[in-house]
Order: structure tokens, then sequence, then C-alpha cells
């Protein structure tokens, strides 16, 4: 009898292990490709129980260093699948990959303090306790911003980026507040799963349910006005599909190099296949031709010869040739070009050059606004600088980018600024549009529309691009504007105010073309464009400071005396 009972402790042991096993792997699954780059069914799965499924193993593990550990390493798992596309090194070499397992063990370490926090007994996980996790949670995500640069990739609440109605929380906590109602709802469902009684389930639904009814009628209200709303913006987003060594002259890759001459016929070129002769907006990419915006280099009877086979013998007639800052010796500069487009179309232009300033002898990333017949462009300079690619955070550093051929930097910007008169435009360069208070600067300036130009083919192939178009679509709703997007390769597309798509390039990545699109313009006001994240960090500050107080001694001693008049009064 004893070696019976011997073996059926071992083989309960085994099989509670091959269980607990399975129940993590799943919760992997479901969590890492749980975000709607990936899967937008596991996002939503994710937003519900992909984070409980993992926590309700903590039954069987005691020791809270051992949970730390294991949720350090479960969740550097889920993040080597969400940042995979920080290994291509296609550009960037081997050093990739060390900043890629740094922000691992960063994000496994949060992982692992927070879930520190969990009680020895998850039966003990109360209501405040679940409110105190999720502020806390929140808060080590916001601490994220404030190194080097700043890192806004993979906040918890981007897996519902994807899905309209829930979405709409974003109006009034941008992505952080997505973050905590994911991770709250998740502490709830494994209140549900150690605690099944009727109202741990009651707390759970009535939020799951809470959070699609809010979305439902601010989406549906706003809907209904945008329709009375009629006015449109007509635009056409270029996407250049060219890869980094095609565009400009790259160490060893030299003979892949496209001429700019053939960038811009190229460009025209899309442009006349849409069939339209006249937009409200033309948006090229970040650094959309090499060379700089003001750097004369185009032989002008070249450039003539051009715009005489795509425009006609008329074509002189939009020419800048009058203006001195895009005309020298014969010779004309990317903006001649884009000037020229802005007349023709009768458009306002955004367009990404390099600039370079002599007096100051300062290089910037810079977006250019062109307006028909103007004297002269506007400029908006990237604030929010990659660090090693377009910034050094440390001269010790310069040595090893050196030996990828980067060697000069650049300056960055003093703040948003915003185009335009009729409709009021906010430019961001690159990633600037993942971070929701900076692009909030543009809409307190009065923006009612944003325009980001970019390129993500320094990560291909991988799943940056599609990631990259989420974060873009909060910040619509976040600050109650329309967005528009152009790639030179990417994601090019337009979503309104609403997180709706109301048009995308739909032949891929590294395909080249136009998105011609009829934006509806319709634009409100939302608490986050007032408040930023200080009204959700405020929120959470509140809960944690609640919890830890009734957690103090005196909060004790006041539950005891509570207790106590309670019994006398009985």
């Amino acid at each position: 009898m004893g070696i019976w009972v011997g073996i059926s402790k071992v083989f309960y042991i085994a099989k509670a292990r091959v269980v607990s096993f399975a129940q993590i792997l799943l919760s992997w699954v479901i969590v890492a490709f749980g975000v709607p780059a990936w899967s937008p069914v596991l996002s939503l799965m994710a937003s519900l129980l992909g984070y409980a499924l993992f926590w309700s193993v903590f039954q069987k593990i005691s020791g809270k260093k051992q949970r730390a550990v294991c949720a350090c390493l479960w969740f550097m798992g889920v993040q080597a699948i969400q940042l995979s596309w920080m290994t291509a090194t296609a550009y960037h070499g081997f050093y990739i990959i060390l900043v890629y397992l740094g922000i691992l063990v960063w994000f496994g370490v949060q992982f692992g303090c927070f879930t520190a926090l969990f009680p020895q007994s998850l039966e003990e996980l109360s209501l405040r306790r679940c409110l105190f996790l999720a502020s806390f949670w929140v808060l080590m995500e916001w601490s994220r911003l404030f190194f080097l640069c700043g890192f806004p990739f993979n906040f918890c609440g981007v897996v519902l980026a994807a899905f309209a109605v829930p979405s709409q929380l974003a109006a009034f906590t941008g992505v952080l507040g997505l973050s905590f109602i994911v991770i709250f709802c998740n502490l709830l469902a494994l209140r549900v799963v150690v605690t099944p009684r009727k109202m741990a389930w009651y707390f759970y639904l009535g939020t799951v349910v809470g959070l699609y009814v809010f979305g439902s009628m601010h989406w549906g209200i706003h809907r209904l006005r945008q329709k009375v709303d009629n006015r449109v913006l007509n635009a056409a987003l270029v996407q250049t599909g060219l890869r980094p060594e095609e565009k400009v002259p790259l160490r060893d890759k030299e003979s892949r190099f496209v001429s700019p001459f053939l960038q811009w016929y190229d460009i025209l070129n899309e442009l006349e296949k849409t069939g339209q002769r006249k937009f409200d907006l033309i948006v090229l990419p970040e650094a959309a031709v090499p060379f700089g915006a003001t750097q004369c280099i185009y032989p002008l009877e070249e450039v003539n010869r051009i715009f005489l086979h795509k425009w006609g013998q008329n074509y002189r007639a939009y020419l800048p040739l009058s203006e001195s800052s895009f005309l020298q010796e014969g010779l004309v500069s990317n903006s001649f070009w884009a000037q020229s487009l802005a007349n023709y179309y009768g458009a306002q232009v955004v367009v990404g050059f390099d600039d370079y300033d002599k007096d100051r002898g300062e290089s910037y990333n810079a977006a250019f606004y062109f307006a028909p017949y103007a004297k002269a462009s506007q400029r908006y300079e990237k604030c929010i600088l990659v660090p090693l690619g377009e910034y050094l955070p440390f001269s010790w550093l310069k040595t090893l980018v050196a030996k990828y051929g980067v060697v000069d930097f650049a300056t960055p910007g003093v703040g948003a600024k915003v185009f335009g008169e009729k409709t009021p435009i906010a430019t961001s360069v690159c990633y600037e549009e993942c971070f929701g208070h900076f692009m909030r600067q543009g809409r307190k300036k009065g923006a009612q529309l944003f325009v980001n130009i970019t390129n993500d083919g320094w990560y291909l192939p991988s799943k940056l691009p599609e990631q990259h178009f989420y974060h873009a679509r909060l910040r619509s709703i976040e600050n109650g504007v329309p967005l528009v997007r152009a790639c030179n390769t990417g994601v090019t597309a337009a979503v309104d105010s609403l997180n709706t798509v109301c048009g995308r390039l739909n032949r891929g990545t590294l395909a080249k073309g136009v998105l011609t699109v009829s934006l509806p313009l319709y634009h409100y006001r939302t608490p986050y464009s007032f408040y930023g994240d200080y009204f959700i960090v405020g929120i959470c500050c509140s809960f944690i400071g609640v919890y830890v107080l009734r957690q103090r001694p005196w909060g004790i001693k006041l539950k005891m005396s509570r207790k106590l008049s309670l019994v006398k009064k009985k």
C-alpha cells in the first residue's frame, strides 16, 4: 500500500505541474500574440483574462521570490514576441540585439516587482487591492516615458486599440487608462477563479459591460454629430515604397541607391495615376527624398523636362521660379519640387526633409509645410529623437555607432507647431506619434488634424509597421481629432476622430502608391486634451494612497475601533 500511495503522490504532483505548465504556456500565447498587430481576437482575450490565467498559477507557488522570478521570465517571453521587430539587424548591426535584451529585462523586472505585491493567498485579493495593483502598474508604465527619450511601445492598454468601442475610454484617460482597465479586469477575473462567489462575478461582469456600454454611448453620440458635420478633407497620402538603401546612399550598398530624379518622377507618376487634379492635402513621408530641403542639386533644365512631360505645356505656371530660396544658379532644391506640387494641385503639402542650419551648425529631421503659391515654407523640427540613430545619449558610444556609418546627429526641436489656417495641422515625425503627452501639445495649440510622416523600413520584415499604426490610432481618440499618416514603407492610412479607419493603402508595407481618401474633419475637445496623463496618474496615486493608509498601523487601529463600536452598539 505504501508503494502505491507514493506512486499516486508522484503522479498527482507530476499532473499538477503539467497542468500548471500548460496554463502558463496558454496564457503566454494569449498575451504574447494578443496585440492587434498579431491577432485582434487574442487581443480581446488578453484584455479580459489572459493575465488572470497566468496569475492563477500562483495558487501553487507559495514564495514571493519564486512568483516574482516566474512572472519576470514569463513577461520577458511575452515582450520577446511583441518586440521581436527589434531583432532586425540588417541596418543596425548586433548592438540592437543588446538593446532588445536590455528592454526585455527592464520590462520583466517591472512585472516581477508588480506581482511581488500580490497577497500570499490569492483568496485575500480584495477589490481595494485590485485597484491598488492596477494603479501601481500604470505608474510603472508611465515611468517608461522618462528614461532617455522614453519608450512608449507595448503599454498593456494598446490591446484595445483595434476596437473602436472600448478604446473610447482613451478620450478621458489616454492609453494609460486603457492599461488600468486591462489589468483591473484581469485582476477581477482572477478573483472569480480563486473565489468563485457571486459578488466576484458581479464586479467582473459589471466592469466589462460598463466599459463597453460607456464606449458605445461615447462613440454613438459623436458619430451622430459627425454625420451632421459634413466637412471632409480630400487627401493624397504618398507611400514611396523604397528601402533605406534605395532612398539614401548607404555604405556597402551604394549600388542599390535610386537617383533622386527617379524618386521624384515616381512620386509625380503615382499622383498622376490617381486621376485627380485637386487635393486639399498631399502628404509625403519622412525624409521623402535625400539631400535635404534647401540643397540645390537638380539642374533646372532636367527638372523642366520632367514637369513638361507630366504637366504639359503650361507647367511653368506652377513652378516657383521667382523664389531665390528654391533656385540658385540654375539649380533647384527638393523644396522647389514640393512647392511646385502645392501649386499644381492647389494643395497644402507636408513632406519630410532633412535640413541644416548653417548659422547654428545644427541638423534637423524635419517636416515642411508648403501652401499653394506661398513665398516660403514652414518647418517643424522633430523633438523626440531616436537614441544612437539621431542623437547620442552618451559620448562613449560614438565609436560604436561610427562603425555603422552614423557620424552626424540631429538637433531636437523646441515643441509642437501648427500649420495652416482653414484646417490647422500638427505634424509629427516617426515614433513621436506614440507619445500621447507630446501629441497633446499640438492639440492644445489649436490643431484640428494630426499628420504623421514616418519610415518603418529600418525594421523590415517585422510587425513594427502594424504596431506603430495601432499606437497612432489611439492619438486620434485621446485628442478627438482625425489623423493621416504617410510612410516610406509602413502603414499609410487615415483615421477619423473616433478610431475608425477611413482608408488604408492595401498594397503592402513595401509597395509604392498613393492613398486618396475623403476624411471626415469632425473634431471635439476631450478631457485628455485638457489634463493629459495627469488625470489618470492622479487617480492612480489616490488609489495607492488610500490603500497604503489602510495598511498602516493607524489604518488597522481605525478598522479595529470601528469593529468594537459596532459590537458595543449590538
